[in-house]
C-alpha cells in the first residue's frame, strides 16, 4: 500500500542517510575522501530523496481520493437519512425542502485545522446529534481540482476571472458573498441565503460551537 512505501522509504532514508554520513567522516579521516566519492554519495543520497518524495505523493493522493469519496454527496457521513451536501445549490433547495437552516462549512482537503475541528467537534455525540435533527449541511471544498462542466466567467477586482474547478467555484462563493478566504468557515443560513449565525473560525470549544448552532436554531424559528 502507499502507506507501507512511504513507512519503507522514510525508514529507508534515514538509515542510508546515517550510513552515508559514517562513510563520508571514515573517508575524510582516512585521507580517501575525493570529488568522485562526494559525488557518488550525493547521488546516492538523491536516489534515496525522490523515492521517499514519490511514496509521499502517492499517499496523500491516496488520502485525497478518500477525502473526495466520504465528502461526496452520496456519502452518509452520520449514518440514517443524514445527507452531507457538497454543492451549494443542492443544499439550500433541500433547506428550503426541509424547513431547516443550512449549515455552510467552507472546507478543503488540504486544510488541516479543517480536520481537527471536524474530530474535535463535528464528531461530538451531542453536535452530531443537533446536526442531523436540526440542520441541513453543506460542505464546499475550496481545493477540488474536478473541473466543472464548462468554465465560469466572473468579475473580481475590476479583472475578468475564470472559474474552471469546483474548487474555484466555491472559493469565489466564499470570497463574493462572505469576504472571507480562510478554512474552516462555517455560517448558518436561512433557505433564502440570509446570515442567521456566525461567522465561526477554528476553534475546537465544543460548547462556543453549540452556542453558534443554537443561535442559528432560533433565529430560523423565530423567523418562521
Amino acid at each position: 500500500s502507499s502507506r507501507e512505501n512511504l513507512i519503507f522509504y522514510k525508514q529507508k532514508l534515514v538509515k542510508d542517510s546515517e550510513d552515508l554520513i559514517k562513510i563520508s567522516k571514515k573517508n575524510y579521516n582516512e585521507g580517501k575522501a575525493d570529488l568522485t566519492s562526494v559525488v557518488v554519495m550525493e547521488q546516492s543520497y538523491r536516489d534515496i530523496l525522490t523515492g521517499y518524495i514519490m511514496a509521499l505523493a502517492d499517499y496523500y493522493t491516496d488520502w485525497i481520493d478518500f477525502l473526495r469519496e466520504v465528502n461526496s454527496e452520496d456519502f452518509n457521513l452520520y449514518g440514517g437519512s443524514f445527507t452531507e451536501y457538497n454543492d451549494f445549490d443542492a443544499g439550500m433547495k433541500a433547506g428550503f425542502d426541509q424547513k431547516k437552516p443550512v449549515l455552510l462549512d467552507f472546507s478543503g482537503y488540504g486544510c488541516v485545522n479543517c480536520r481537527k475541528m471536524e474530530a474535535a467537534v463535528m464528531d461530538n455525540n451531542s453536535i452530531r446529534q443537533t446536526l442531523e435533527e436540526d440542520f441541513v449541511m453543506i460542505k464546499l471544498m475550496v481545493d477540488d481540482k474536478a473541473e466543472l462542466p464548462e468554465p465560469m466567467y466572473v468579475n473580481e477586482n475590476g479583472k475578468q476571472l475564470e472559474l474552471s474547478t469546483y474548487g474555484d467555484k466555491w472559493s469565489y462563493l466564499q470570497r463574493y458573498k462572505f469576504k472571507a478566504n480562510s478554512q474552516p468557515y462555517y455560517v448558518i443560513l436561512d433557505e433564502d441565503g440570509s446570515l442567521l449565525s456566525g461567522p465561526y473560525y477554528y476553534d475546537e470549544d465544543v460548547d462556543k460551537f453549540s452556542s453558534f448552532l443554537n443561535e442559528g436554531i432560533k433565529k430560523y424559528e423565530s423567523n418562521h
